[in-house]
This record gives C-alpha cells, structure tokens and sequence, in this order.
C-alpha cells in the first residue's frame, strides 16, 4: 500500500477539481460561450480527472463507493445547476459526456491495473 505522502498530490488535484465543478456549476458570474462540441469535451475531461483521480487515491474497500458517488454527481450535476441557477439548462448531452468520462476512466484504471498486475506476476 503506497505511502500517504504519495497520495496528497492525487488528493489535491482530486480537491481542485470538484471545488472547480461545484463553483462553475452554482455561480452565473461568468457566462462562457463555448462551442458546443468544445462544451462536451471538458464535461468529459473533467470527469475524467474526477474518476481517476477518485481511484488512485481510494483503498480497494471504498473504490466501488466512490465511483458510484461520481457517477451519481455525473447525473444529478446537470439537474442541480438548472435547479440552483437562472440560465442555465439541463443537457442530456452533457450528462451523456459526463457518464462517459467516467466510464472512461473506469476502463483506463481496469487497464492499468491489470498491466500493473501482470508486470509483478512476471517478475
């Protein structure tokens, strides 16, 4: 089991990025107009960094926990800023690009995992 000094950096990054989804998605103090493609593509990066970051910082007794958490912010994010905000609206898309970032990240750390499992086997 890796050091807990190891972990603080994952635990950072993990931090800034949910303070970073939570704040974007309560506040109308900036209205971006992104591209909508463009749009889709950071809600997938962000949950992506959300996911691993979620996995790589979490024991095996708690990761089902957790990922279940995410996937659950993933969905009711969208509903939260369109009940909690004026002017924003609820986008299946986005709760669509959501889903899959942490999908995504699922089968990244299910790949790692296991190369890094077959790396110690044959050594």
């Amino acid at each position: 089991m890796p050091d807990i000094r190891s972990r603080i950096p994952l635990v950072a990054i993990g931090c800034i990025l949910a303070a970073t989804l939570i704040i974007g998605m309560l506040t109308d103090i900036v209205t971006l107009r992104i591209p909508n493609p463009f749009d889709k593509l950071i809600h997938l990066s962000l949950f992506v960094g959300l996911t691993i970051g979620t996995l790589s910082i979490t024991s095996k007794r708690y990761r089902i926990v957790l990922t279940a958490l995410v996937i659950i912010f993933a969905l009711s994010s969208e509903a939260i800023q369109h009940i909690a905000t004026t002017g924003r609206e609820f986008s299946v898309y986005d709760s669509i690009s959501n889903i899959m970032g942490v999908l995504i990240a699922i089968f990244y750390h299910l790949i790692f995992r296991v190369k890094k499992r077959s790396k110690t086997l044959l050594s």
